[in-house]
Order: C-alpha cells, then structure tokens, then sequence
C-alpha cells in the first residue's frame, strides 16, 4: 500500500493529504498556483475556502517572507 502524501494547511496549521489542497509557488517574482503541483520551488499549501483567512491572518507573509500583491490577494479570495 502506498503511503499518501501530507502537507500542512498554512491557515489553520492542520495536516491533509496533499491531493486536497492548493498548492502556491513564487515563480518570476509572482505568487502562482501550481494545478500540477510539480513547479520548482517552495511551495505553500492552503485548502479550499480559506483563502480570505489566510490573507486576514498574513499567512502567506509568514510563510513566504513577503507581503503579497493587491493581484495576488485577489487570487486568493476567489479560491
């Protein structure tokens, strides 16, 4: 059996497996989502629905190191 793969959810800090969540990368200097999940790079995961919780809590600052983009955050809230 294989073991399945577990990330951590930057909002709530809670484990799930790693096909139930989005996965962020900084590429060019731009925060992108990774559909694939296979971009180079750190990358930061946050489940579906918390994306205005993670903007409120600066979240992907924390983890990141950098604040984001008025286009980024809207990115964010729409997920």
């Amino acid at each position: 059996m294989k073991k399945q793969s577990e990330r951590t959810d930057i909002v709530s800090r809670t484990i799930y497996p790693r096909e139930t969540l989005l996965r962020f990368v900084i590429k060019d200097e731009k925060l992108i989502l990774d559909k694939e999940k296979s971009l180079p790079g750190r990358g930061v995961y946050l489940k579906k629905g918390n994306g205005k919780d993670a903007i409120k809590k600066a979240s992907f600052n924390r983890y990141l190191h950098r604040p984001l983009s008025k286009e980024e955050e809207e990115l964010i809230e729409k997920l």
